[in-house]
């Protein structure tokens, strides 16, 4: 018999002496009889009751997870205190389970959530401050699950924060469909996850990165939500609100494009965002892209007015990111004409379908016309006929692009829309930009903990290695918690670097763990 039966087996037998004693004995010898029956049956055994609560808790029995809860009132405070670190206990094994099954990230998140669901559930509803006559939750049971969430995301790093982070995005993306509270429900049980993770810094990186292509391809929630979901992650993932500067030039652009279709009204199909460098997370393009003359003159057109403008930003020069370009392309199917939302890349492919005379293009040809990396023209041919849009054909048909296939203009394509997006690849994290995330992470906790070091010593200008340790640990924990070999790492550096340096104690060149600033 596990603990949980046993539990139900106490229950009824306390039933059972309940009924009997309210039969044959004085009311206020029941109390008296009951104490026994608990004493008898629980006390000596407490510890192994206790851990009847997980099972109530995976099983929804909340009824008799509020029974446990008083009868562990009962028995004392020191009983009860065993029933809250079960509970604690419990929260964290189950958390750090689901973040270090790597077989089940996909549903990291959704899992976290229901987990989490549960148990506040229970807090809330079942373990109870039994010292209050108006059934309000026991605060060590909430503060026990706080402690359990975060204590178990510890057991994998980052990880965990990059899903949250991708979850946001894909909620985001998807917007609210009409339902609203159903949809801020959905963002809300992410948020208050965030809350738990130690690797804000990670959290930050993958949410601004997602948010800055959701805002440029335009395929996001409402700005009011976007602002929003950064208020509240505000609360508690450091320097994330510095993304309302990307709203900032996304609102200038719109001023400046309004006034370039004023002064040029033949190029109004064209729409740029003009970003400041420093405040996006993309790096700059590295390869020019070859585009049809029409293309060409407009960015042209608008390259002249922009710098005419008698503006801050006149002075400076534009740089075209071309991975971020989007278009919008006219297509003239069997039976329907679309509007294809494409990547340029994409539509610099899908153009040279026009060509009525050459119905057929191979890889080859492609790469040749298109001028583009070939990872990167991979993907493209891909999304265009090997995914769910497949406005072109490929031969011989699969998933995957080779060199030796050959490429047609798929007429007989079909879709209940008007306006197909097939950009979704834009939106897509690649491998490389998922190893120039990990990479910016890494050397940005470099920077915090060279930082963080430096700022120590010059306010205490000596210091133990121990006391520099926990004193940059505390400084930082707020972004990551960091790895002692990394601080010891950074610490080595700084020393080489000559702004902090090892002293030796009354001469004993065996005591150098002492620091002190070098001025």
């Amino acid at each position: 018999m596990d603990s949980a039966k046993y539990f139900e087996y106490v229950v009824e037998r306390m039933k059972q002496e309940r009924e009997r004693s309210g039969v044959l004995l004085e009311q206020e010898s029941t109390g008296k009889v009951l104490g026994c029956v608990e004493q008898a049956l629980v006390v000596k055994r407490a510890v192994w009751v206790a851990t009847a609560l997980p099972k109530l808790i995976e099983t929804n029995k909340l009824d008799q997870l509020k029974l446990l809860n008083e009868l562990f009132y009962r028995l004392g405070p020191e009983h009860l205190d065993t029933l809250r670190r079960v509970f604690r206990d419990y929260v964290k094994t189950e958390v750090a389970t689901l973040v270090t099954d790597k077989t089940q990230d996909s549903e990291m998140i959704s899992r976290l959530v229901s987990f989490r669901h549960q148990c506040n559930t229970a807090a809330l509803q079942s373990l109870l401050d039994c010292t209050s006559p108006n059934s309000i939750p026991d605060q060590r049971y909430h503060d026990g699950l706080l402690d359990g969430l975060r204590e178990g995301f510890k057991a994998r790093r980052s990880k965990p924060a990059e899903l949250l982070a991708k979850r946001l995005d894909e909620l985001l993306r998807k917007g609210s469909k009409g339902d609203e509270v159903g949809f801020w429900r959905s963002l809300n049980d992410v948020i208050q996850l965030c809350r738990h993770t130690d690797d804000k810094d990670v959290l930050k990186a993958y949410y601004l990165r997602a948010l800055a292509k959701r805002l440029l391809v335009r395929r996001s929630a409402s700005d009011e939500d976007e602002l929003r979901v950064l208020d509240l992650l505000n609360n508690d993932v450091p320097d994330i609100s510095a993304a309302k500067n990307y709203f900032k030039d996304i609102t200038f652009s719109k001023e400046l494009n309004d006034a370039f279709h004023t002064k040029h009204p033949t190029h109004t199909s064209l729409t740029v965002n003009v970003l400041q460098q420093g405040n996006w997370p993309f790096i700059p393009p590295q390869k020019e892209v070859t585009l049809p003359h029409e293309m060409r003159d407009a960015l042209a057109a608008y390259i002249t007015f922009y710098k005419a403008e008698k503006t801050v930003h006149s002075t400076r020069k534009l740089i075209w990111n071309w991975a971020l370009f989007t278009a919008v392309v006219t297509a003239r199917f069997k039976t329907e004409t679309k509007e294809l939302s494409v990547s340029v890349l994409q539509a610099l492919v899908l153009l040279l379908f026009n060509d009525t005379e050459k119905p057929t293009w191979s890889w080859t040809e492609i790469k040749g016309a298109v001028d583009i990396e070939e990872d990167e023209l991979k993907r493209t041919l891909q999304s265009l006929a090997c995914g769910k849009k497949r406005v072109l054909k490929k031969v011989p048909a699969g998933r995957d692009v080779n060199e030796n296939d050959e490429f047609q203009f798929n007429a007989d394509f079909q879709d209940p829309r008007a306006r197909v997006h097939i950009n979704s690849i834009q939106v897509k994290e690649t491998a490389e930009e998922h190893q120039r995330t990990e990479s910016s992470i890494q050397d940005d906790r470099k920077h915090y903990l060279d930082a963080a070091i430096v700022r120590i010593m010059k306010a205490k200008k000596e210091l133990t290695y121990e006391q520099l340790k926990t004193e940059t640990i505390e400084s930082v924990r707020r972004h990551f918690m960091p790895e002692v070999q990394d601080i010891k790492k950074r610490v080595e550096a700084l020393t080489e670097q000559e702004y902090i340096e090892r002293k030796s104690r009354g001469g004993d060149d065996r005591e150098l763990n002492v620091y002190m600033y070098v001025a």
